[in-house]
């Protein structure tokens, strides 16, 4: 009896042990190096918030990385207090800044601080960043960009060689996200079944471009009320592999973009694809882009104080909140889309500077015309003597001793 009763206690003790097994193992594989859970993004709110103000009226290629812009403002807004704080908050809502659990992805944070200024940035902040963003610290005197700019080339396999143009003298600090995919499509497209086709503009200009074919694609075509396109996959482990969304809209893209959100996003995402044969052309394309206009984006969002001196509050960011302020945002990206694959990259930045202290005015006033003049006393407020002078003594030479 005693016997069967130690080995119903074993049985149990095995079946209770596989089970946490199995829920500790589902736990660790949800986590990511920062031991953050993956969870799935909903709300797009601040996405499509950033993606309609720098695609306002816009004829140009662009390219933008939401998810480099927002972890980068993630990691300014846990430096800001009150009414920086708020208006970093309100701007991206409820959207929420995951670690992305994925080979094919690089994903760097990186605080560089001048050694100047080192005594004077807070260590809870900086424990935050290594914590929160795994971000990297490096302390350095910064004379110029090359450190940040190498940084930001190695962690985006060169696409983006130079992030900064120049650093000003009050430079106290950066914060910079570096963000690199290199993925081949799932099914490569034949090259030989590449040809010069044409390719129609938004403004009826005609121009001949490199058409890539897929005649028998293995992409999910779909089709909402506003547009059509496809969703291509690229290689990669199971559930965590890259896709590629491509939206043809019915009419003006513009329109169809200033209408982008969740809900159209989920039409894509559940069209039931009947087609039995998917034809797939797709151009062919690579370029570089700098959104030159993002302080000024970040401000029509609503984003403002932290860009004024005297207004940002960056007080748990530095020990003291002696008039520090972003006086740079930068937004570089890159991208090459082609038969195998495709490469891009994302850099994000603010730098930090301080205010350089006012120097003391100084007026300068020289007689050299007629003035008059007065001498009176101090105590009783009497004017003892009274000038004009018209003409002084002529220089005749020193007379002082030495």
């Amino acid at each position: 009896m005693k016997n069967k009763k130690t080995i119903i206690v074993l049985l149990v003790v095995i079946v209770f042990t596989f089970f946490a097994f199995l829920v500790i193992s589902k736990n660790i594989e949800s986590l990511d190096i920062g031991s953050k859970p993956v969870s799935i993004v909903t709300d797009h709110s601040f996405e499509f918030k950033f993606i309609k103000e720098v695609s306002t009226n816009n004829t140009d290629n662009i390219l933008v990385s939401p998810y480099s812009v927002k972890v980068a403002l993630n990691m300014l807004k846990d430096g800001t207090d009150r009414e920086s704080y708020e208006q970093i908050n309100k701007v991206l809502g409820n959207s929420k800044t995951n670690y992305i659990n994925n080979d094919s992805v690089q994903v760097a944070n990186g605080i560089f601080i001048k050694d100047k200024y080192r005594n004077e940035v807070s260590n809870k902040y900086i424990d935050r960043l290594r914590k929160e963003y795994n971000s990297e610290v490096i302390i350095d005197s910064f004379k110029g960009p090359e450190k940040i700019n190498n940084w930001v080339s190695k962690k985006t396999d060169k696409m983006i060689p130079v992030l900064l143009d120049s650093i000003d003298s009050e430079f106290v600090l950066a914060l910079v996200n570096a963000l690199a995919i290199d993925v081949e499509w799932e099914k490569a497209f034949v090259c030989d079944n590449t040809k010069e086709e044409d390719f129609y503009k938004a403004d009826g200009k005609t121009i001949k471009v490199a058409m890539m074919h897929d005649y028998d694609s293995n992409g999910k075509y779909f089709e909402t009320e506003r547009a059509k396109g496809i969703i291509l996959p690229y290689k990669g482990k199971k559930n965590k592999k890259l896709e590629l969304i491509a939206i043809l809209p019915n009419d003006d893209i513009n329109n169809y973009i200033d209408k982008f959100d969740d809900e159209e996003l989920k039409k894509i995402d559940k069209y039931k694809d009947v087609s039995t044969k998917i034809s797939l052309s797709l151009p062919k394309f690579k370029y570089e882009y700098d959104l030159k206009t993002f302080k000024n984006n970040l401000e029509n969002m609503g984003i403002k104080d932290i860009f004024v001196s005297g207004k940002a509050n960056l007080s748990k960011m530095f020990k003291a909140n002696n008039d520090y302020y972003v006086s740079q945002a930068i937004h570089k990206t890159y991208i090459e889309l082609d038969e195998k694959g495709t490469k891009a990259a994302a850099a994000s930045g603010f730098v930090i500077s301080k205010n350089a202290a006012e120097e003391e005015e100084i007026t300068h006033i020289e007689f050299n015309k007629p003035f008059a003049y007065i001498i009176r006393d101090k105590k009783s407020n009497e004017i003892l003597f009274f000038g004009m002078m018209y003409e002084p003594n002529k220089w005749e030479g020193s007379n002082c001793d030495g």
